[in-house]
């Protein structure tokens, strides 16, 4: 992996939501000589970049069929300029209040450790012509947010977090992002497309114990998640969860298990109905399909004309047959608001839905676009 240093100088392309960015950056060190003083074009995935402000950028060089040769950037860091021509340059840049003339006078006076020198006291800016108290503020407060950006996102690549995961905890939780993850790192799964499994890595390189409550409450959710999609149901019992969730832990024992969930399901994370664990989504996803059930069945039940000659019609159409369950299960659908057609596969539930639709759409001028379909399973679509 290869490194390079230098000056934003453009933008040619960011996508926002997201981070993804194309620039130009003005290399003035690297440890591929030949790049030195060269202007090349990099692409990553980044925090707001900066105008003027140098960077250094760890990646490879790669060769775009189409765009051409490009720096492709795996972590990047701010590098605040310590010669006095960058310091006049980065201080009257866009970002900050001041012009060149007041930049010259602060470095002038600071030197060329003028901005570690604000960092460490920002009254050392005091005296300075034509810089009120909302200015010397404002600068100490933005050199406070490069610094902390760029803090982060190393921070966070230590930690074992790509870039583009460390951009987005950045936009989500700004300055407070590390001591979010270092307080429960399991927190933040619902914002970054990582799993449990993912994030327990990083838990343990941050010396997570593996009986950690923290780490037992997100290992419980992820055993729910687990169980239930695996196995197609919507909640667990005590024990088919505590048979899985061992094999992660050290000795677990049930009662330690049990306080846990009891924990969850006060923080409405998961829902106990006696000896059935949902997770709170699905046990909220059942009620509301029961609801709708209910004012489904209780609806105005119609009673179609003609049933009997309408399937007939049908059959000698398409050169088919129904036998008595078909006919009896056709009739029931049409004439109820809700009916449930079970059976084994090959058992003719396709063919009793297609008669359903075709009567529907054909005999009683149903418009087909108020007629929704949906399957269940992956061979059933």
């Amino acid at each position: 992996m290869a490194y390079i240093k230098g000056i934003f100088i453009q933008d040619i392309y960011t996508n926002s939501s997201n981070g993804y960015t194309v620039g130009l950056l003005r290399i003035k060190d690297s440890d591929i000589k030949e790049e030195i003083n060269k202007v090349i074009t990099f692409t990553g995935t980044f925090d707001e970049l900066k105008y003027k402000t140098t960077y250094k950028m760890e990646g490879n060089f790669v060769e775009h069929n189409k765009y051409g040769r490009q720096f492709l950037v795996d972590s990047y860091e701010i590098v605040l300029p310590t010669e006095e021509e960058e310091i006049i340059d980065f201080l009257s840049s866009d970002i900050f209040p001041i012009g060149e003339a007041t930049a010259k006078k602060i470095v002038a006076k600071l030197g060329n450790t003028a901005i570690n020198k604000i960092l460490e006291d920002k009254n050392c800016l005091l005296g300075i012509p034509r810089l009120p108290d909302k200015k010397i503020d404002k600068i100490y407060e933005t050199l406070l947010d490069y610094q902390a950006t760029s803090h982060i996102v190393l921070e966070l690549s230590k930690l074992g977090f790509s870039t583009k995961t460390a951009i987005t905890l950045l936009k989500k939780y700004s300055i407070n992002t590390l001591d979010i993850i270092n307080n429960n790192i399991y927190d933040i799964e619902d914002d970054v497309d990582l799993s449990f499994l993912e994030l327990d890595k990083i838990a343990k390189n941050m010396g997570y114990e593996l009986n950690d409550e923290r780490r037992l409450e997100a290992l419980s959710i992820y055993t729910l998640k687990s169980l239930t999609f695996n196995n197609g149901d919507t909640y667990l019992y005590f024990d088919e969860m505590y048979s899985f969730i061992k094999k992660y832990t050290d000795n677990l024992d049930e009662d330690t298990f049990e306080y846990i969930l009891l924990k969850l399901a006060k923080q409405n994370r998961i829902f106990i109905d006696k000896n059935k664990y949902y997770l709170d989504i699905h046990h909220e996803a059942e009620n509301y399909i029961t609801e709708r059930l209910i004012k489904l069945n209780e609806l105005k039940r119609r009673k179609l004309p003609k049933l009997e000659t309408k399937i007939k019609i049908l059959e000698e159409q398409n050169n088919i047959v129904y036998d008595k369950s078909q006919k009896e299960a056709i009739t029931t659908a049409l004439n109820n608001n809700l009916t449930i057609i079970t059976g084994g596969p090959g058992t003719g539930k396709t063919t009793i839905v297609k008669c359903i639709v075709r009567l529907l759409i054909d005999i009683y001028q149903i418009n087909e676009q108020k007629i929704a379909l949906l399957a269940p399973t992956g061979r059933a679509a």
